[in-house]
């Protein structure tokens, strides 16, 4: 619009009308709308409700301030899981105008924890499970080790004595050291298959023998028995016994090749041991009697929060990308829009520092720390993104939480440390193993101890080393002897160290995990159900054995037919060249009498 345009009376009222109803609009209704928006956004991110007292802004100081922040528990929806007194804030508005939003520093002040809500603040049904931001899992970045362990070995205690599946599960198995030993017996059946016709089809030996009664019958044919010396025949004895002695000697070496093959079809039990063992680790069945079940009934658990992890870690990659610093030419043309990305420039979106300030008022719940350097492109900024922040509150049992978190993107290898410790902290409702046959919950519990878990690229590295004190079960199982023998081995152990290893990646983690409650359920568990493991391991190795048999028999029969015909054909040959022997010493004797 031209500017003698502008000054005439008409677009004059409409350019002064607009101006107004922008400023009555944001003295009366921008701080509500703005308020609605974010609660309304905030509330289905968390799946329960997110509400404030109240929200006002002021552009002049690129200022907000928001009063009575609470925050619903979706567990638990007629709590909030933390309320702040306040939050305060400031956004540089300069950079707005380059289409850069910086946010300089927020402040949430007088932090308190579990309160009870005055109105409901679930979204759904308090049976149904609330879509919680708090609950999301990364499907399919950890399903690989998820899989192997969803079955605990309390789930199938209560299968032991029955074998309905088990044909089922044994036809679907394979590569068993069993079938790998048939394998290497088959390849020496085939070995002395080709010895026997080699053997058998000889010329050399035919030949000798040949020749041995060929002299024999001209040596019958002499006119009178005078007509032939002795000698002759003592020579013929000799040469016929020299043939015996290496087709005696072979016949010998092949018989005891046959020995050790039968010997191995024999002795198969080292091997269908070792099948059962695998065949029991395939059906989710471990060694039940292994001194320390720790690992099968922590796993799943520390499984499911390392997935939320991994959620909250793609998240921070994807918003976050690493990669080399970006350096773009600055674009300083008259008019021109400032774009993300300019060398000295800010990322597209940056927060310096958000600070957690304990209220002066408030003597009981407490929260101090700050965050600093959350951005949208770390590469840009060449700082990572860090926050330490530490909690008291009594009233929720909380002691001194330490939670140091550290993302650096700056790379293109993300590296990502995160350590917590507390000196107490509650747990409610730790699943140990949750199932149609059996719940198996520490109900309620005091924690105390350190973790730490370091992330570079796609391979982790957690530890940790933490004690549950004032332990309390929830145990029920619709087999009464897994309930009985889980209430006594639990009842004693009100305390016990949990400590372990993490390591790999993300779809290869191997555990180390050690603890009394893992030793104790171990031992009852080993003392109460030793009759049914070992009926279940015989069960196992008959339908085993039944399934090897015919195989077993199979190659049982190729070796006795191949034995007879090897056995036969040389007996034959030993048994014409002893005759021959025996004729030439009759001969000779007779001559010398």
């Amino acid at each position: 619009m031209k500017l003698n345009n502008a000054l005439r009376p008409y677009a004059l009222k409409v350019i002064l009308g607009t101006f107004a109803a922008l400023v009555l609009y944001y003295f009366t209704l921008f701080d509500a709308n703005l308020l609605w928006l974010v609660e309304t956004v905030a509330t289905k991110v968390n799946g329960a409700r997110i509400e404030a007292h109240g929200l006002k802004t002021s552009l002049w100081k690129g200022s907000f301030q928001i009063n009575g922040l609470s925050i619903a528990n979706p567990f638990n929806p007629s709590e909030n899981i933390v309320q702040f007194d306040r939050v305060n804030g400031r956004i540089l508005i300069a950079p707005l105008f380059r289409r850069k939003l910086v946010v300089d520093s927020v402040d949430f002040i007088g932090a308190h924890f579990f309160v009870e809500r005055q109105s409901y603040g679930g979204l759904v049904a308090e049976n149904e499970d609330p879509n919680s931001i708090f609950d999301r899992t990364a499907p399919g970045f950890t399903s690989p080790v998820m899989a192997n362990i969803a079955q605990t070995p309390l789930r199938l205690l209560g299968h032991l004595e029955t074998s309905s599946e088990l044909k089922g599960k044994l036809s679907t198995t394979s590569n068993l050291s069993t079938y790998r030993r048939f394998d290497e017996l088959s390849r020496d059946i085939a070995a002395l298959t080709k010895l026997k016709d080699s053997v058998l089809s000889d010329s050399e030996s035919h030949k000798k023998l040949a020749e041995l009664s060929g002299r024999l019958e001209r040596l019958k044919a002499g006119r009178s028995p005078s007509s032939v010396s002795s000698d002759s025949w003592v020579s013929l004895h000799r040469d016929a016994l020299l043939s015996v002695a290496p087709l005696s000697t072979t016949l010998d070496q092949v018989r005891g090749r046959f020995n050790r093959i039968r010997a191995s079809l024999d002795s198969l039990d080292p091997f269908i041991r070792k099948d059962v063992a695998q065949l029991k680790s395939q059906m989710h069945l471990p060694n039940l009697d292994g001194e320390d079940l720790s690992i099968d009934l922590f796993t799943p658990s520390i499984m499911h929060y390392l997935d939320r992890t991994a959620y909250w870690l793609d998240v921070s990659r994807r918003r976050m990308p690493g990669g080399t610093p970006k350096l773009v030419r600055q674009n300083k043309a008259r008019g021109a829009a400032i774009h993300f990305g300019h060398d000295g420039g800010w990322p597209a979106i940056l927060v310096r520092r958000i600070t957690f300030v304990p209220s002066d008022n408030n003597a009981s719940d407490s929260m101090s720390g700050e965050l600093t350097n959350l951005t949208s492109d770390p590469s840009i900024l060449q700082s990572p993104l860090a926050m330490s922040v530490v909690i008291n509150s009594p009233h929720s049992a909380v002691s001194n939480l330490k939670l140091d978190v550290n993302i650096d993107h700056r790379t293109t290898t993300p590296h990502e440390t995160i350590n917590i410790s507390a000196d107490s902290i509650p747990v409610r409702s730790f699943g140990l193993n949750e199932s149609y046959d059996l719940k198996f919950l520490l109900a309620s519990a005091r924690l105390h101890g350190t973790s730490t878990l370091d992330i570079t690229g796609d391979s982790l590295s957690l530890e940790w080393d933490s004690s549950f004190e004032e332990v309390k079960y929830n145990i029920n199982s619709r087999y009464h002897q897994i309930q009985s023998s889980l209430e006594d081995a639990v009842g004693p152990v009100t305390n016990f160290n949990l400590s372990g290893r993490a390591e790999g990646p993300f779809t290869e983690i191997r555990f180390t995990i050690r603890s009394e409650l893992g030793k104790s359920i171990a031992e009852k568990i080993h003392r109460d159900f030793k009759h049914q493991i070992s009926a279940f391991d015989e069960t196992l190795r008959s339908e085993l054995l039944d399934k090897v048999d015919p195989k077993r028999k199979s190659l049982q029969y190729e070796i006795d037919t191949l034995e007879q015909a090897v056995t036969a054909d040389f007996q034959s040959r030993i048994t014409l060249l002893k005759d021959i022997a025996t004729i030439a010493m009759a001969r000779a004797k007779k001559i010398r009498s």
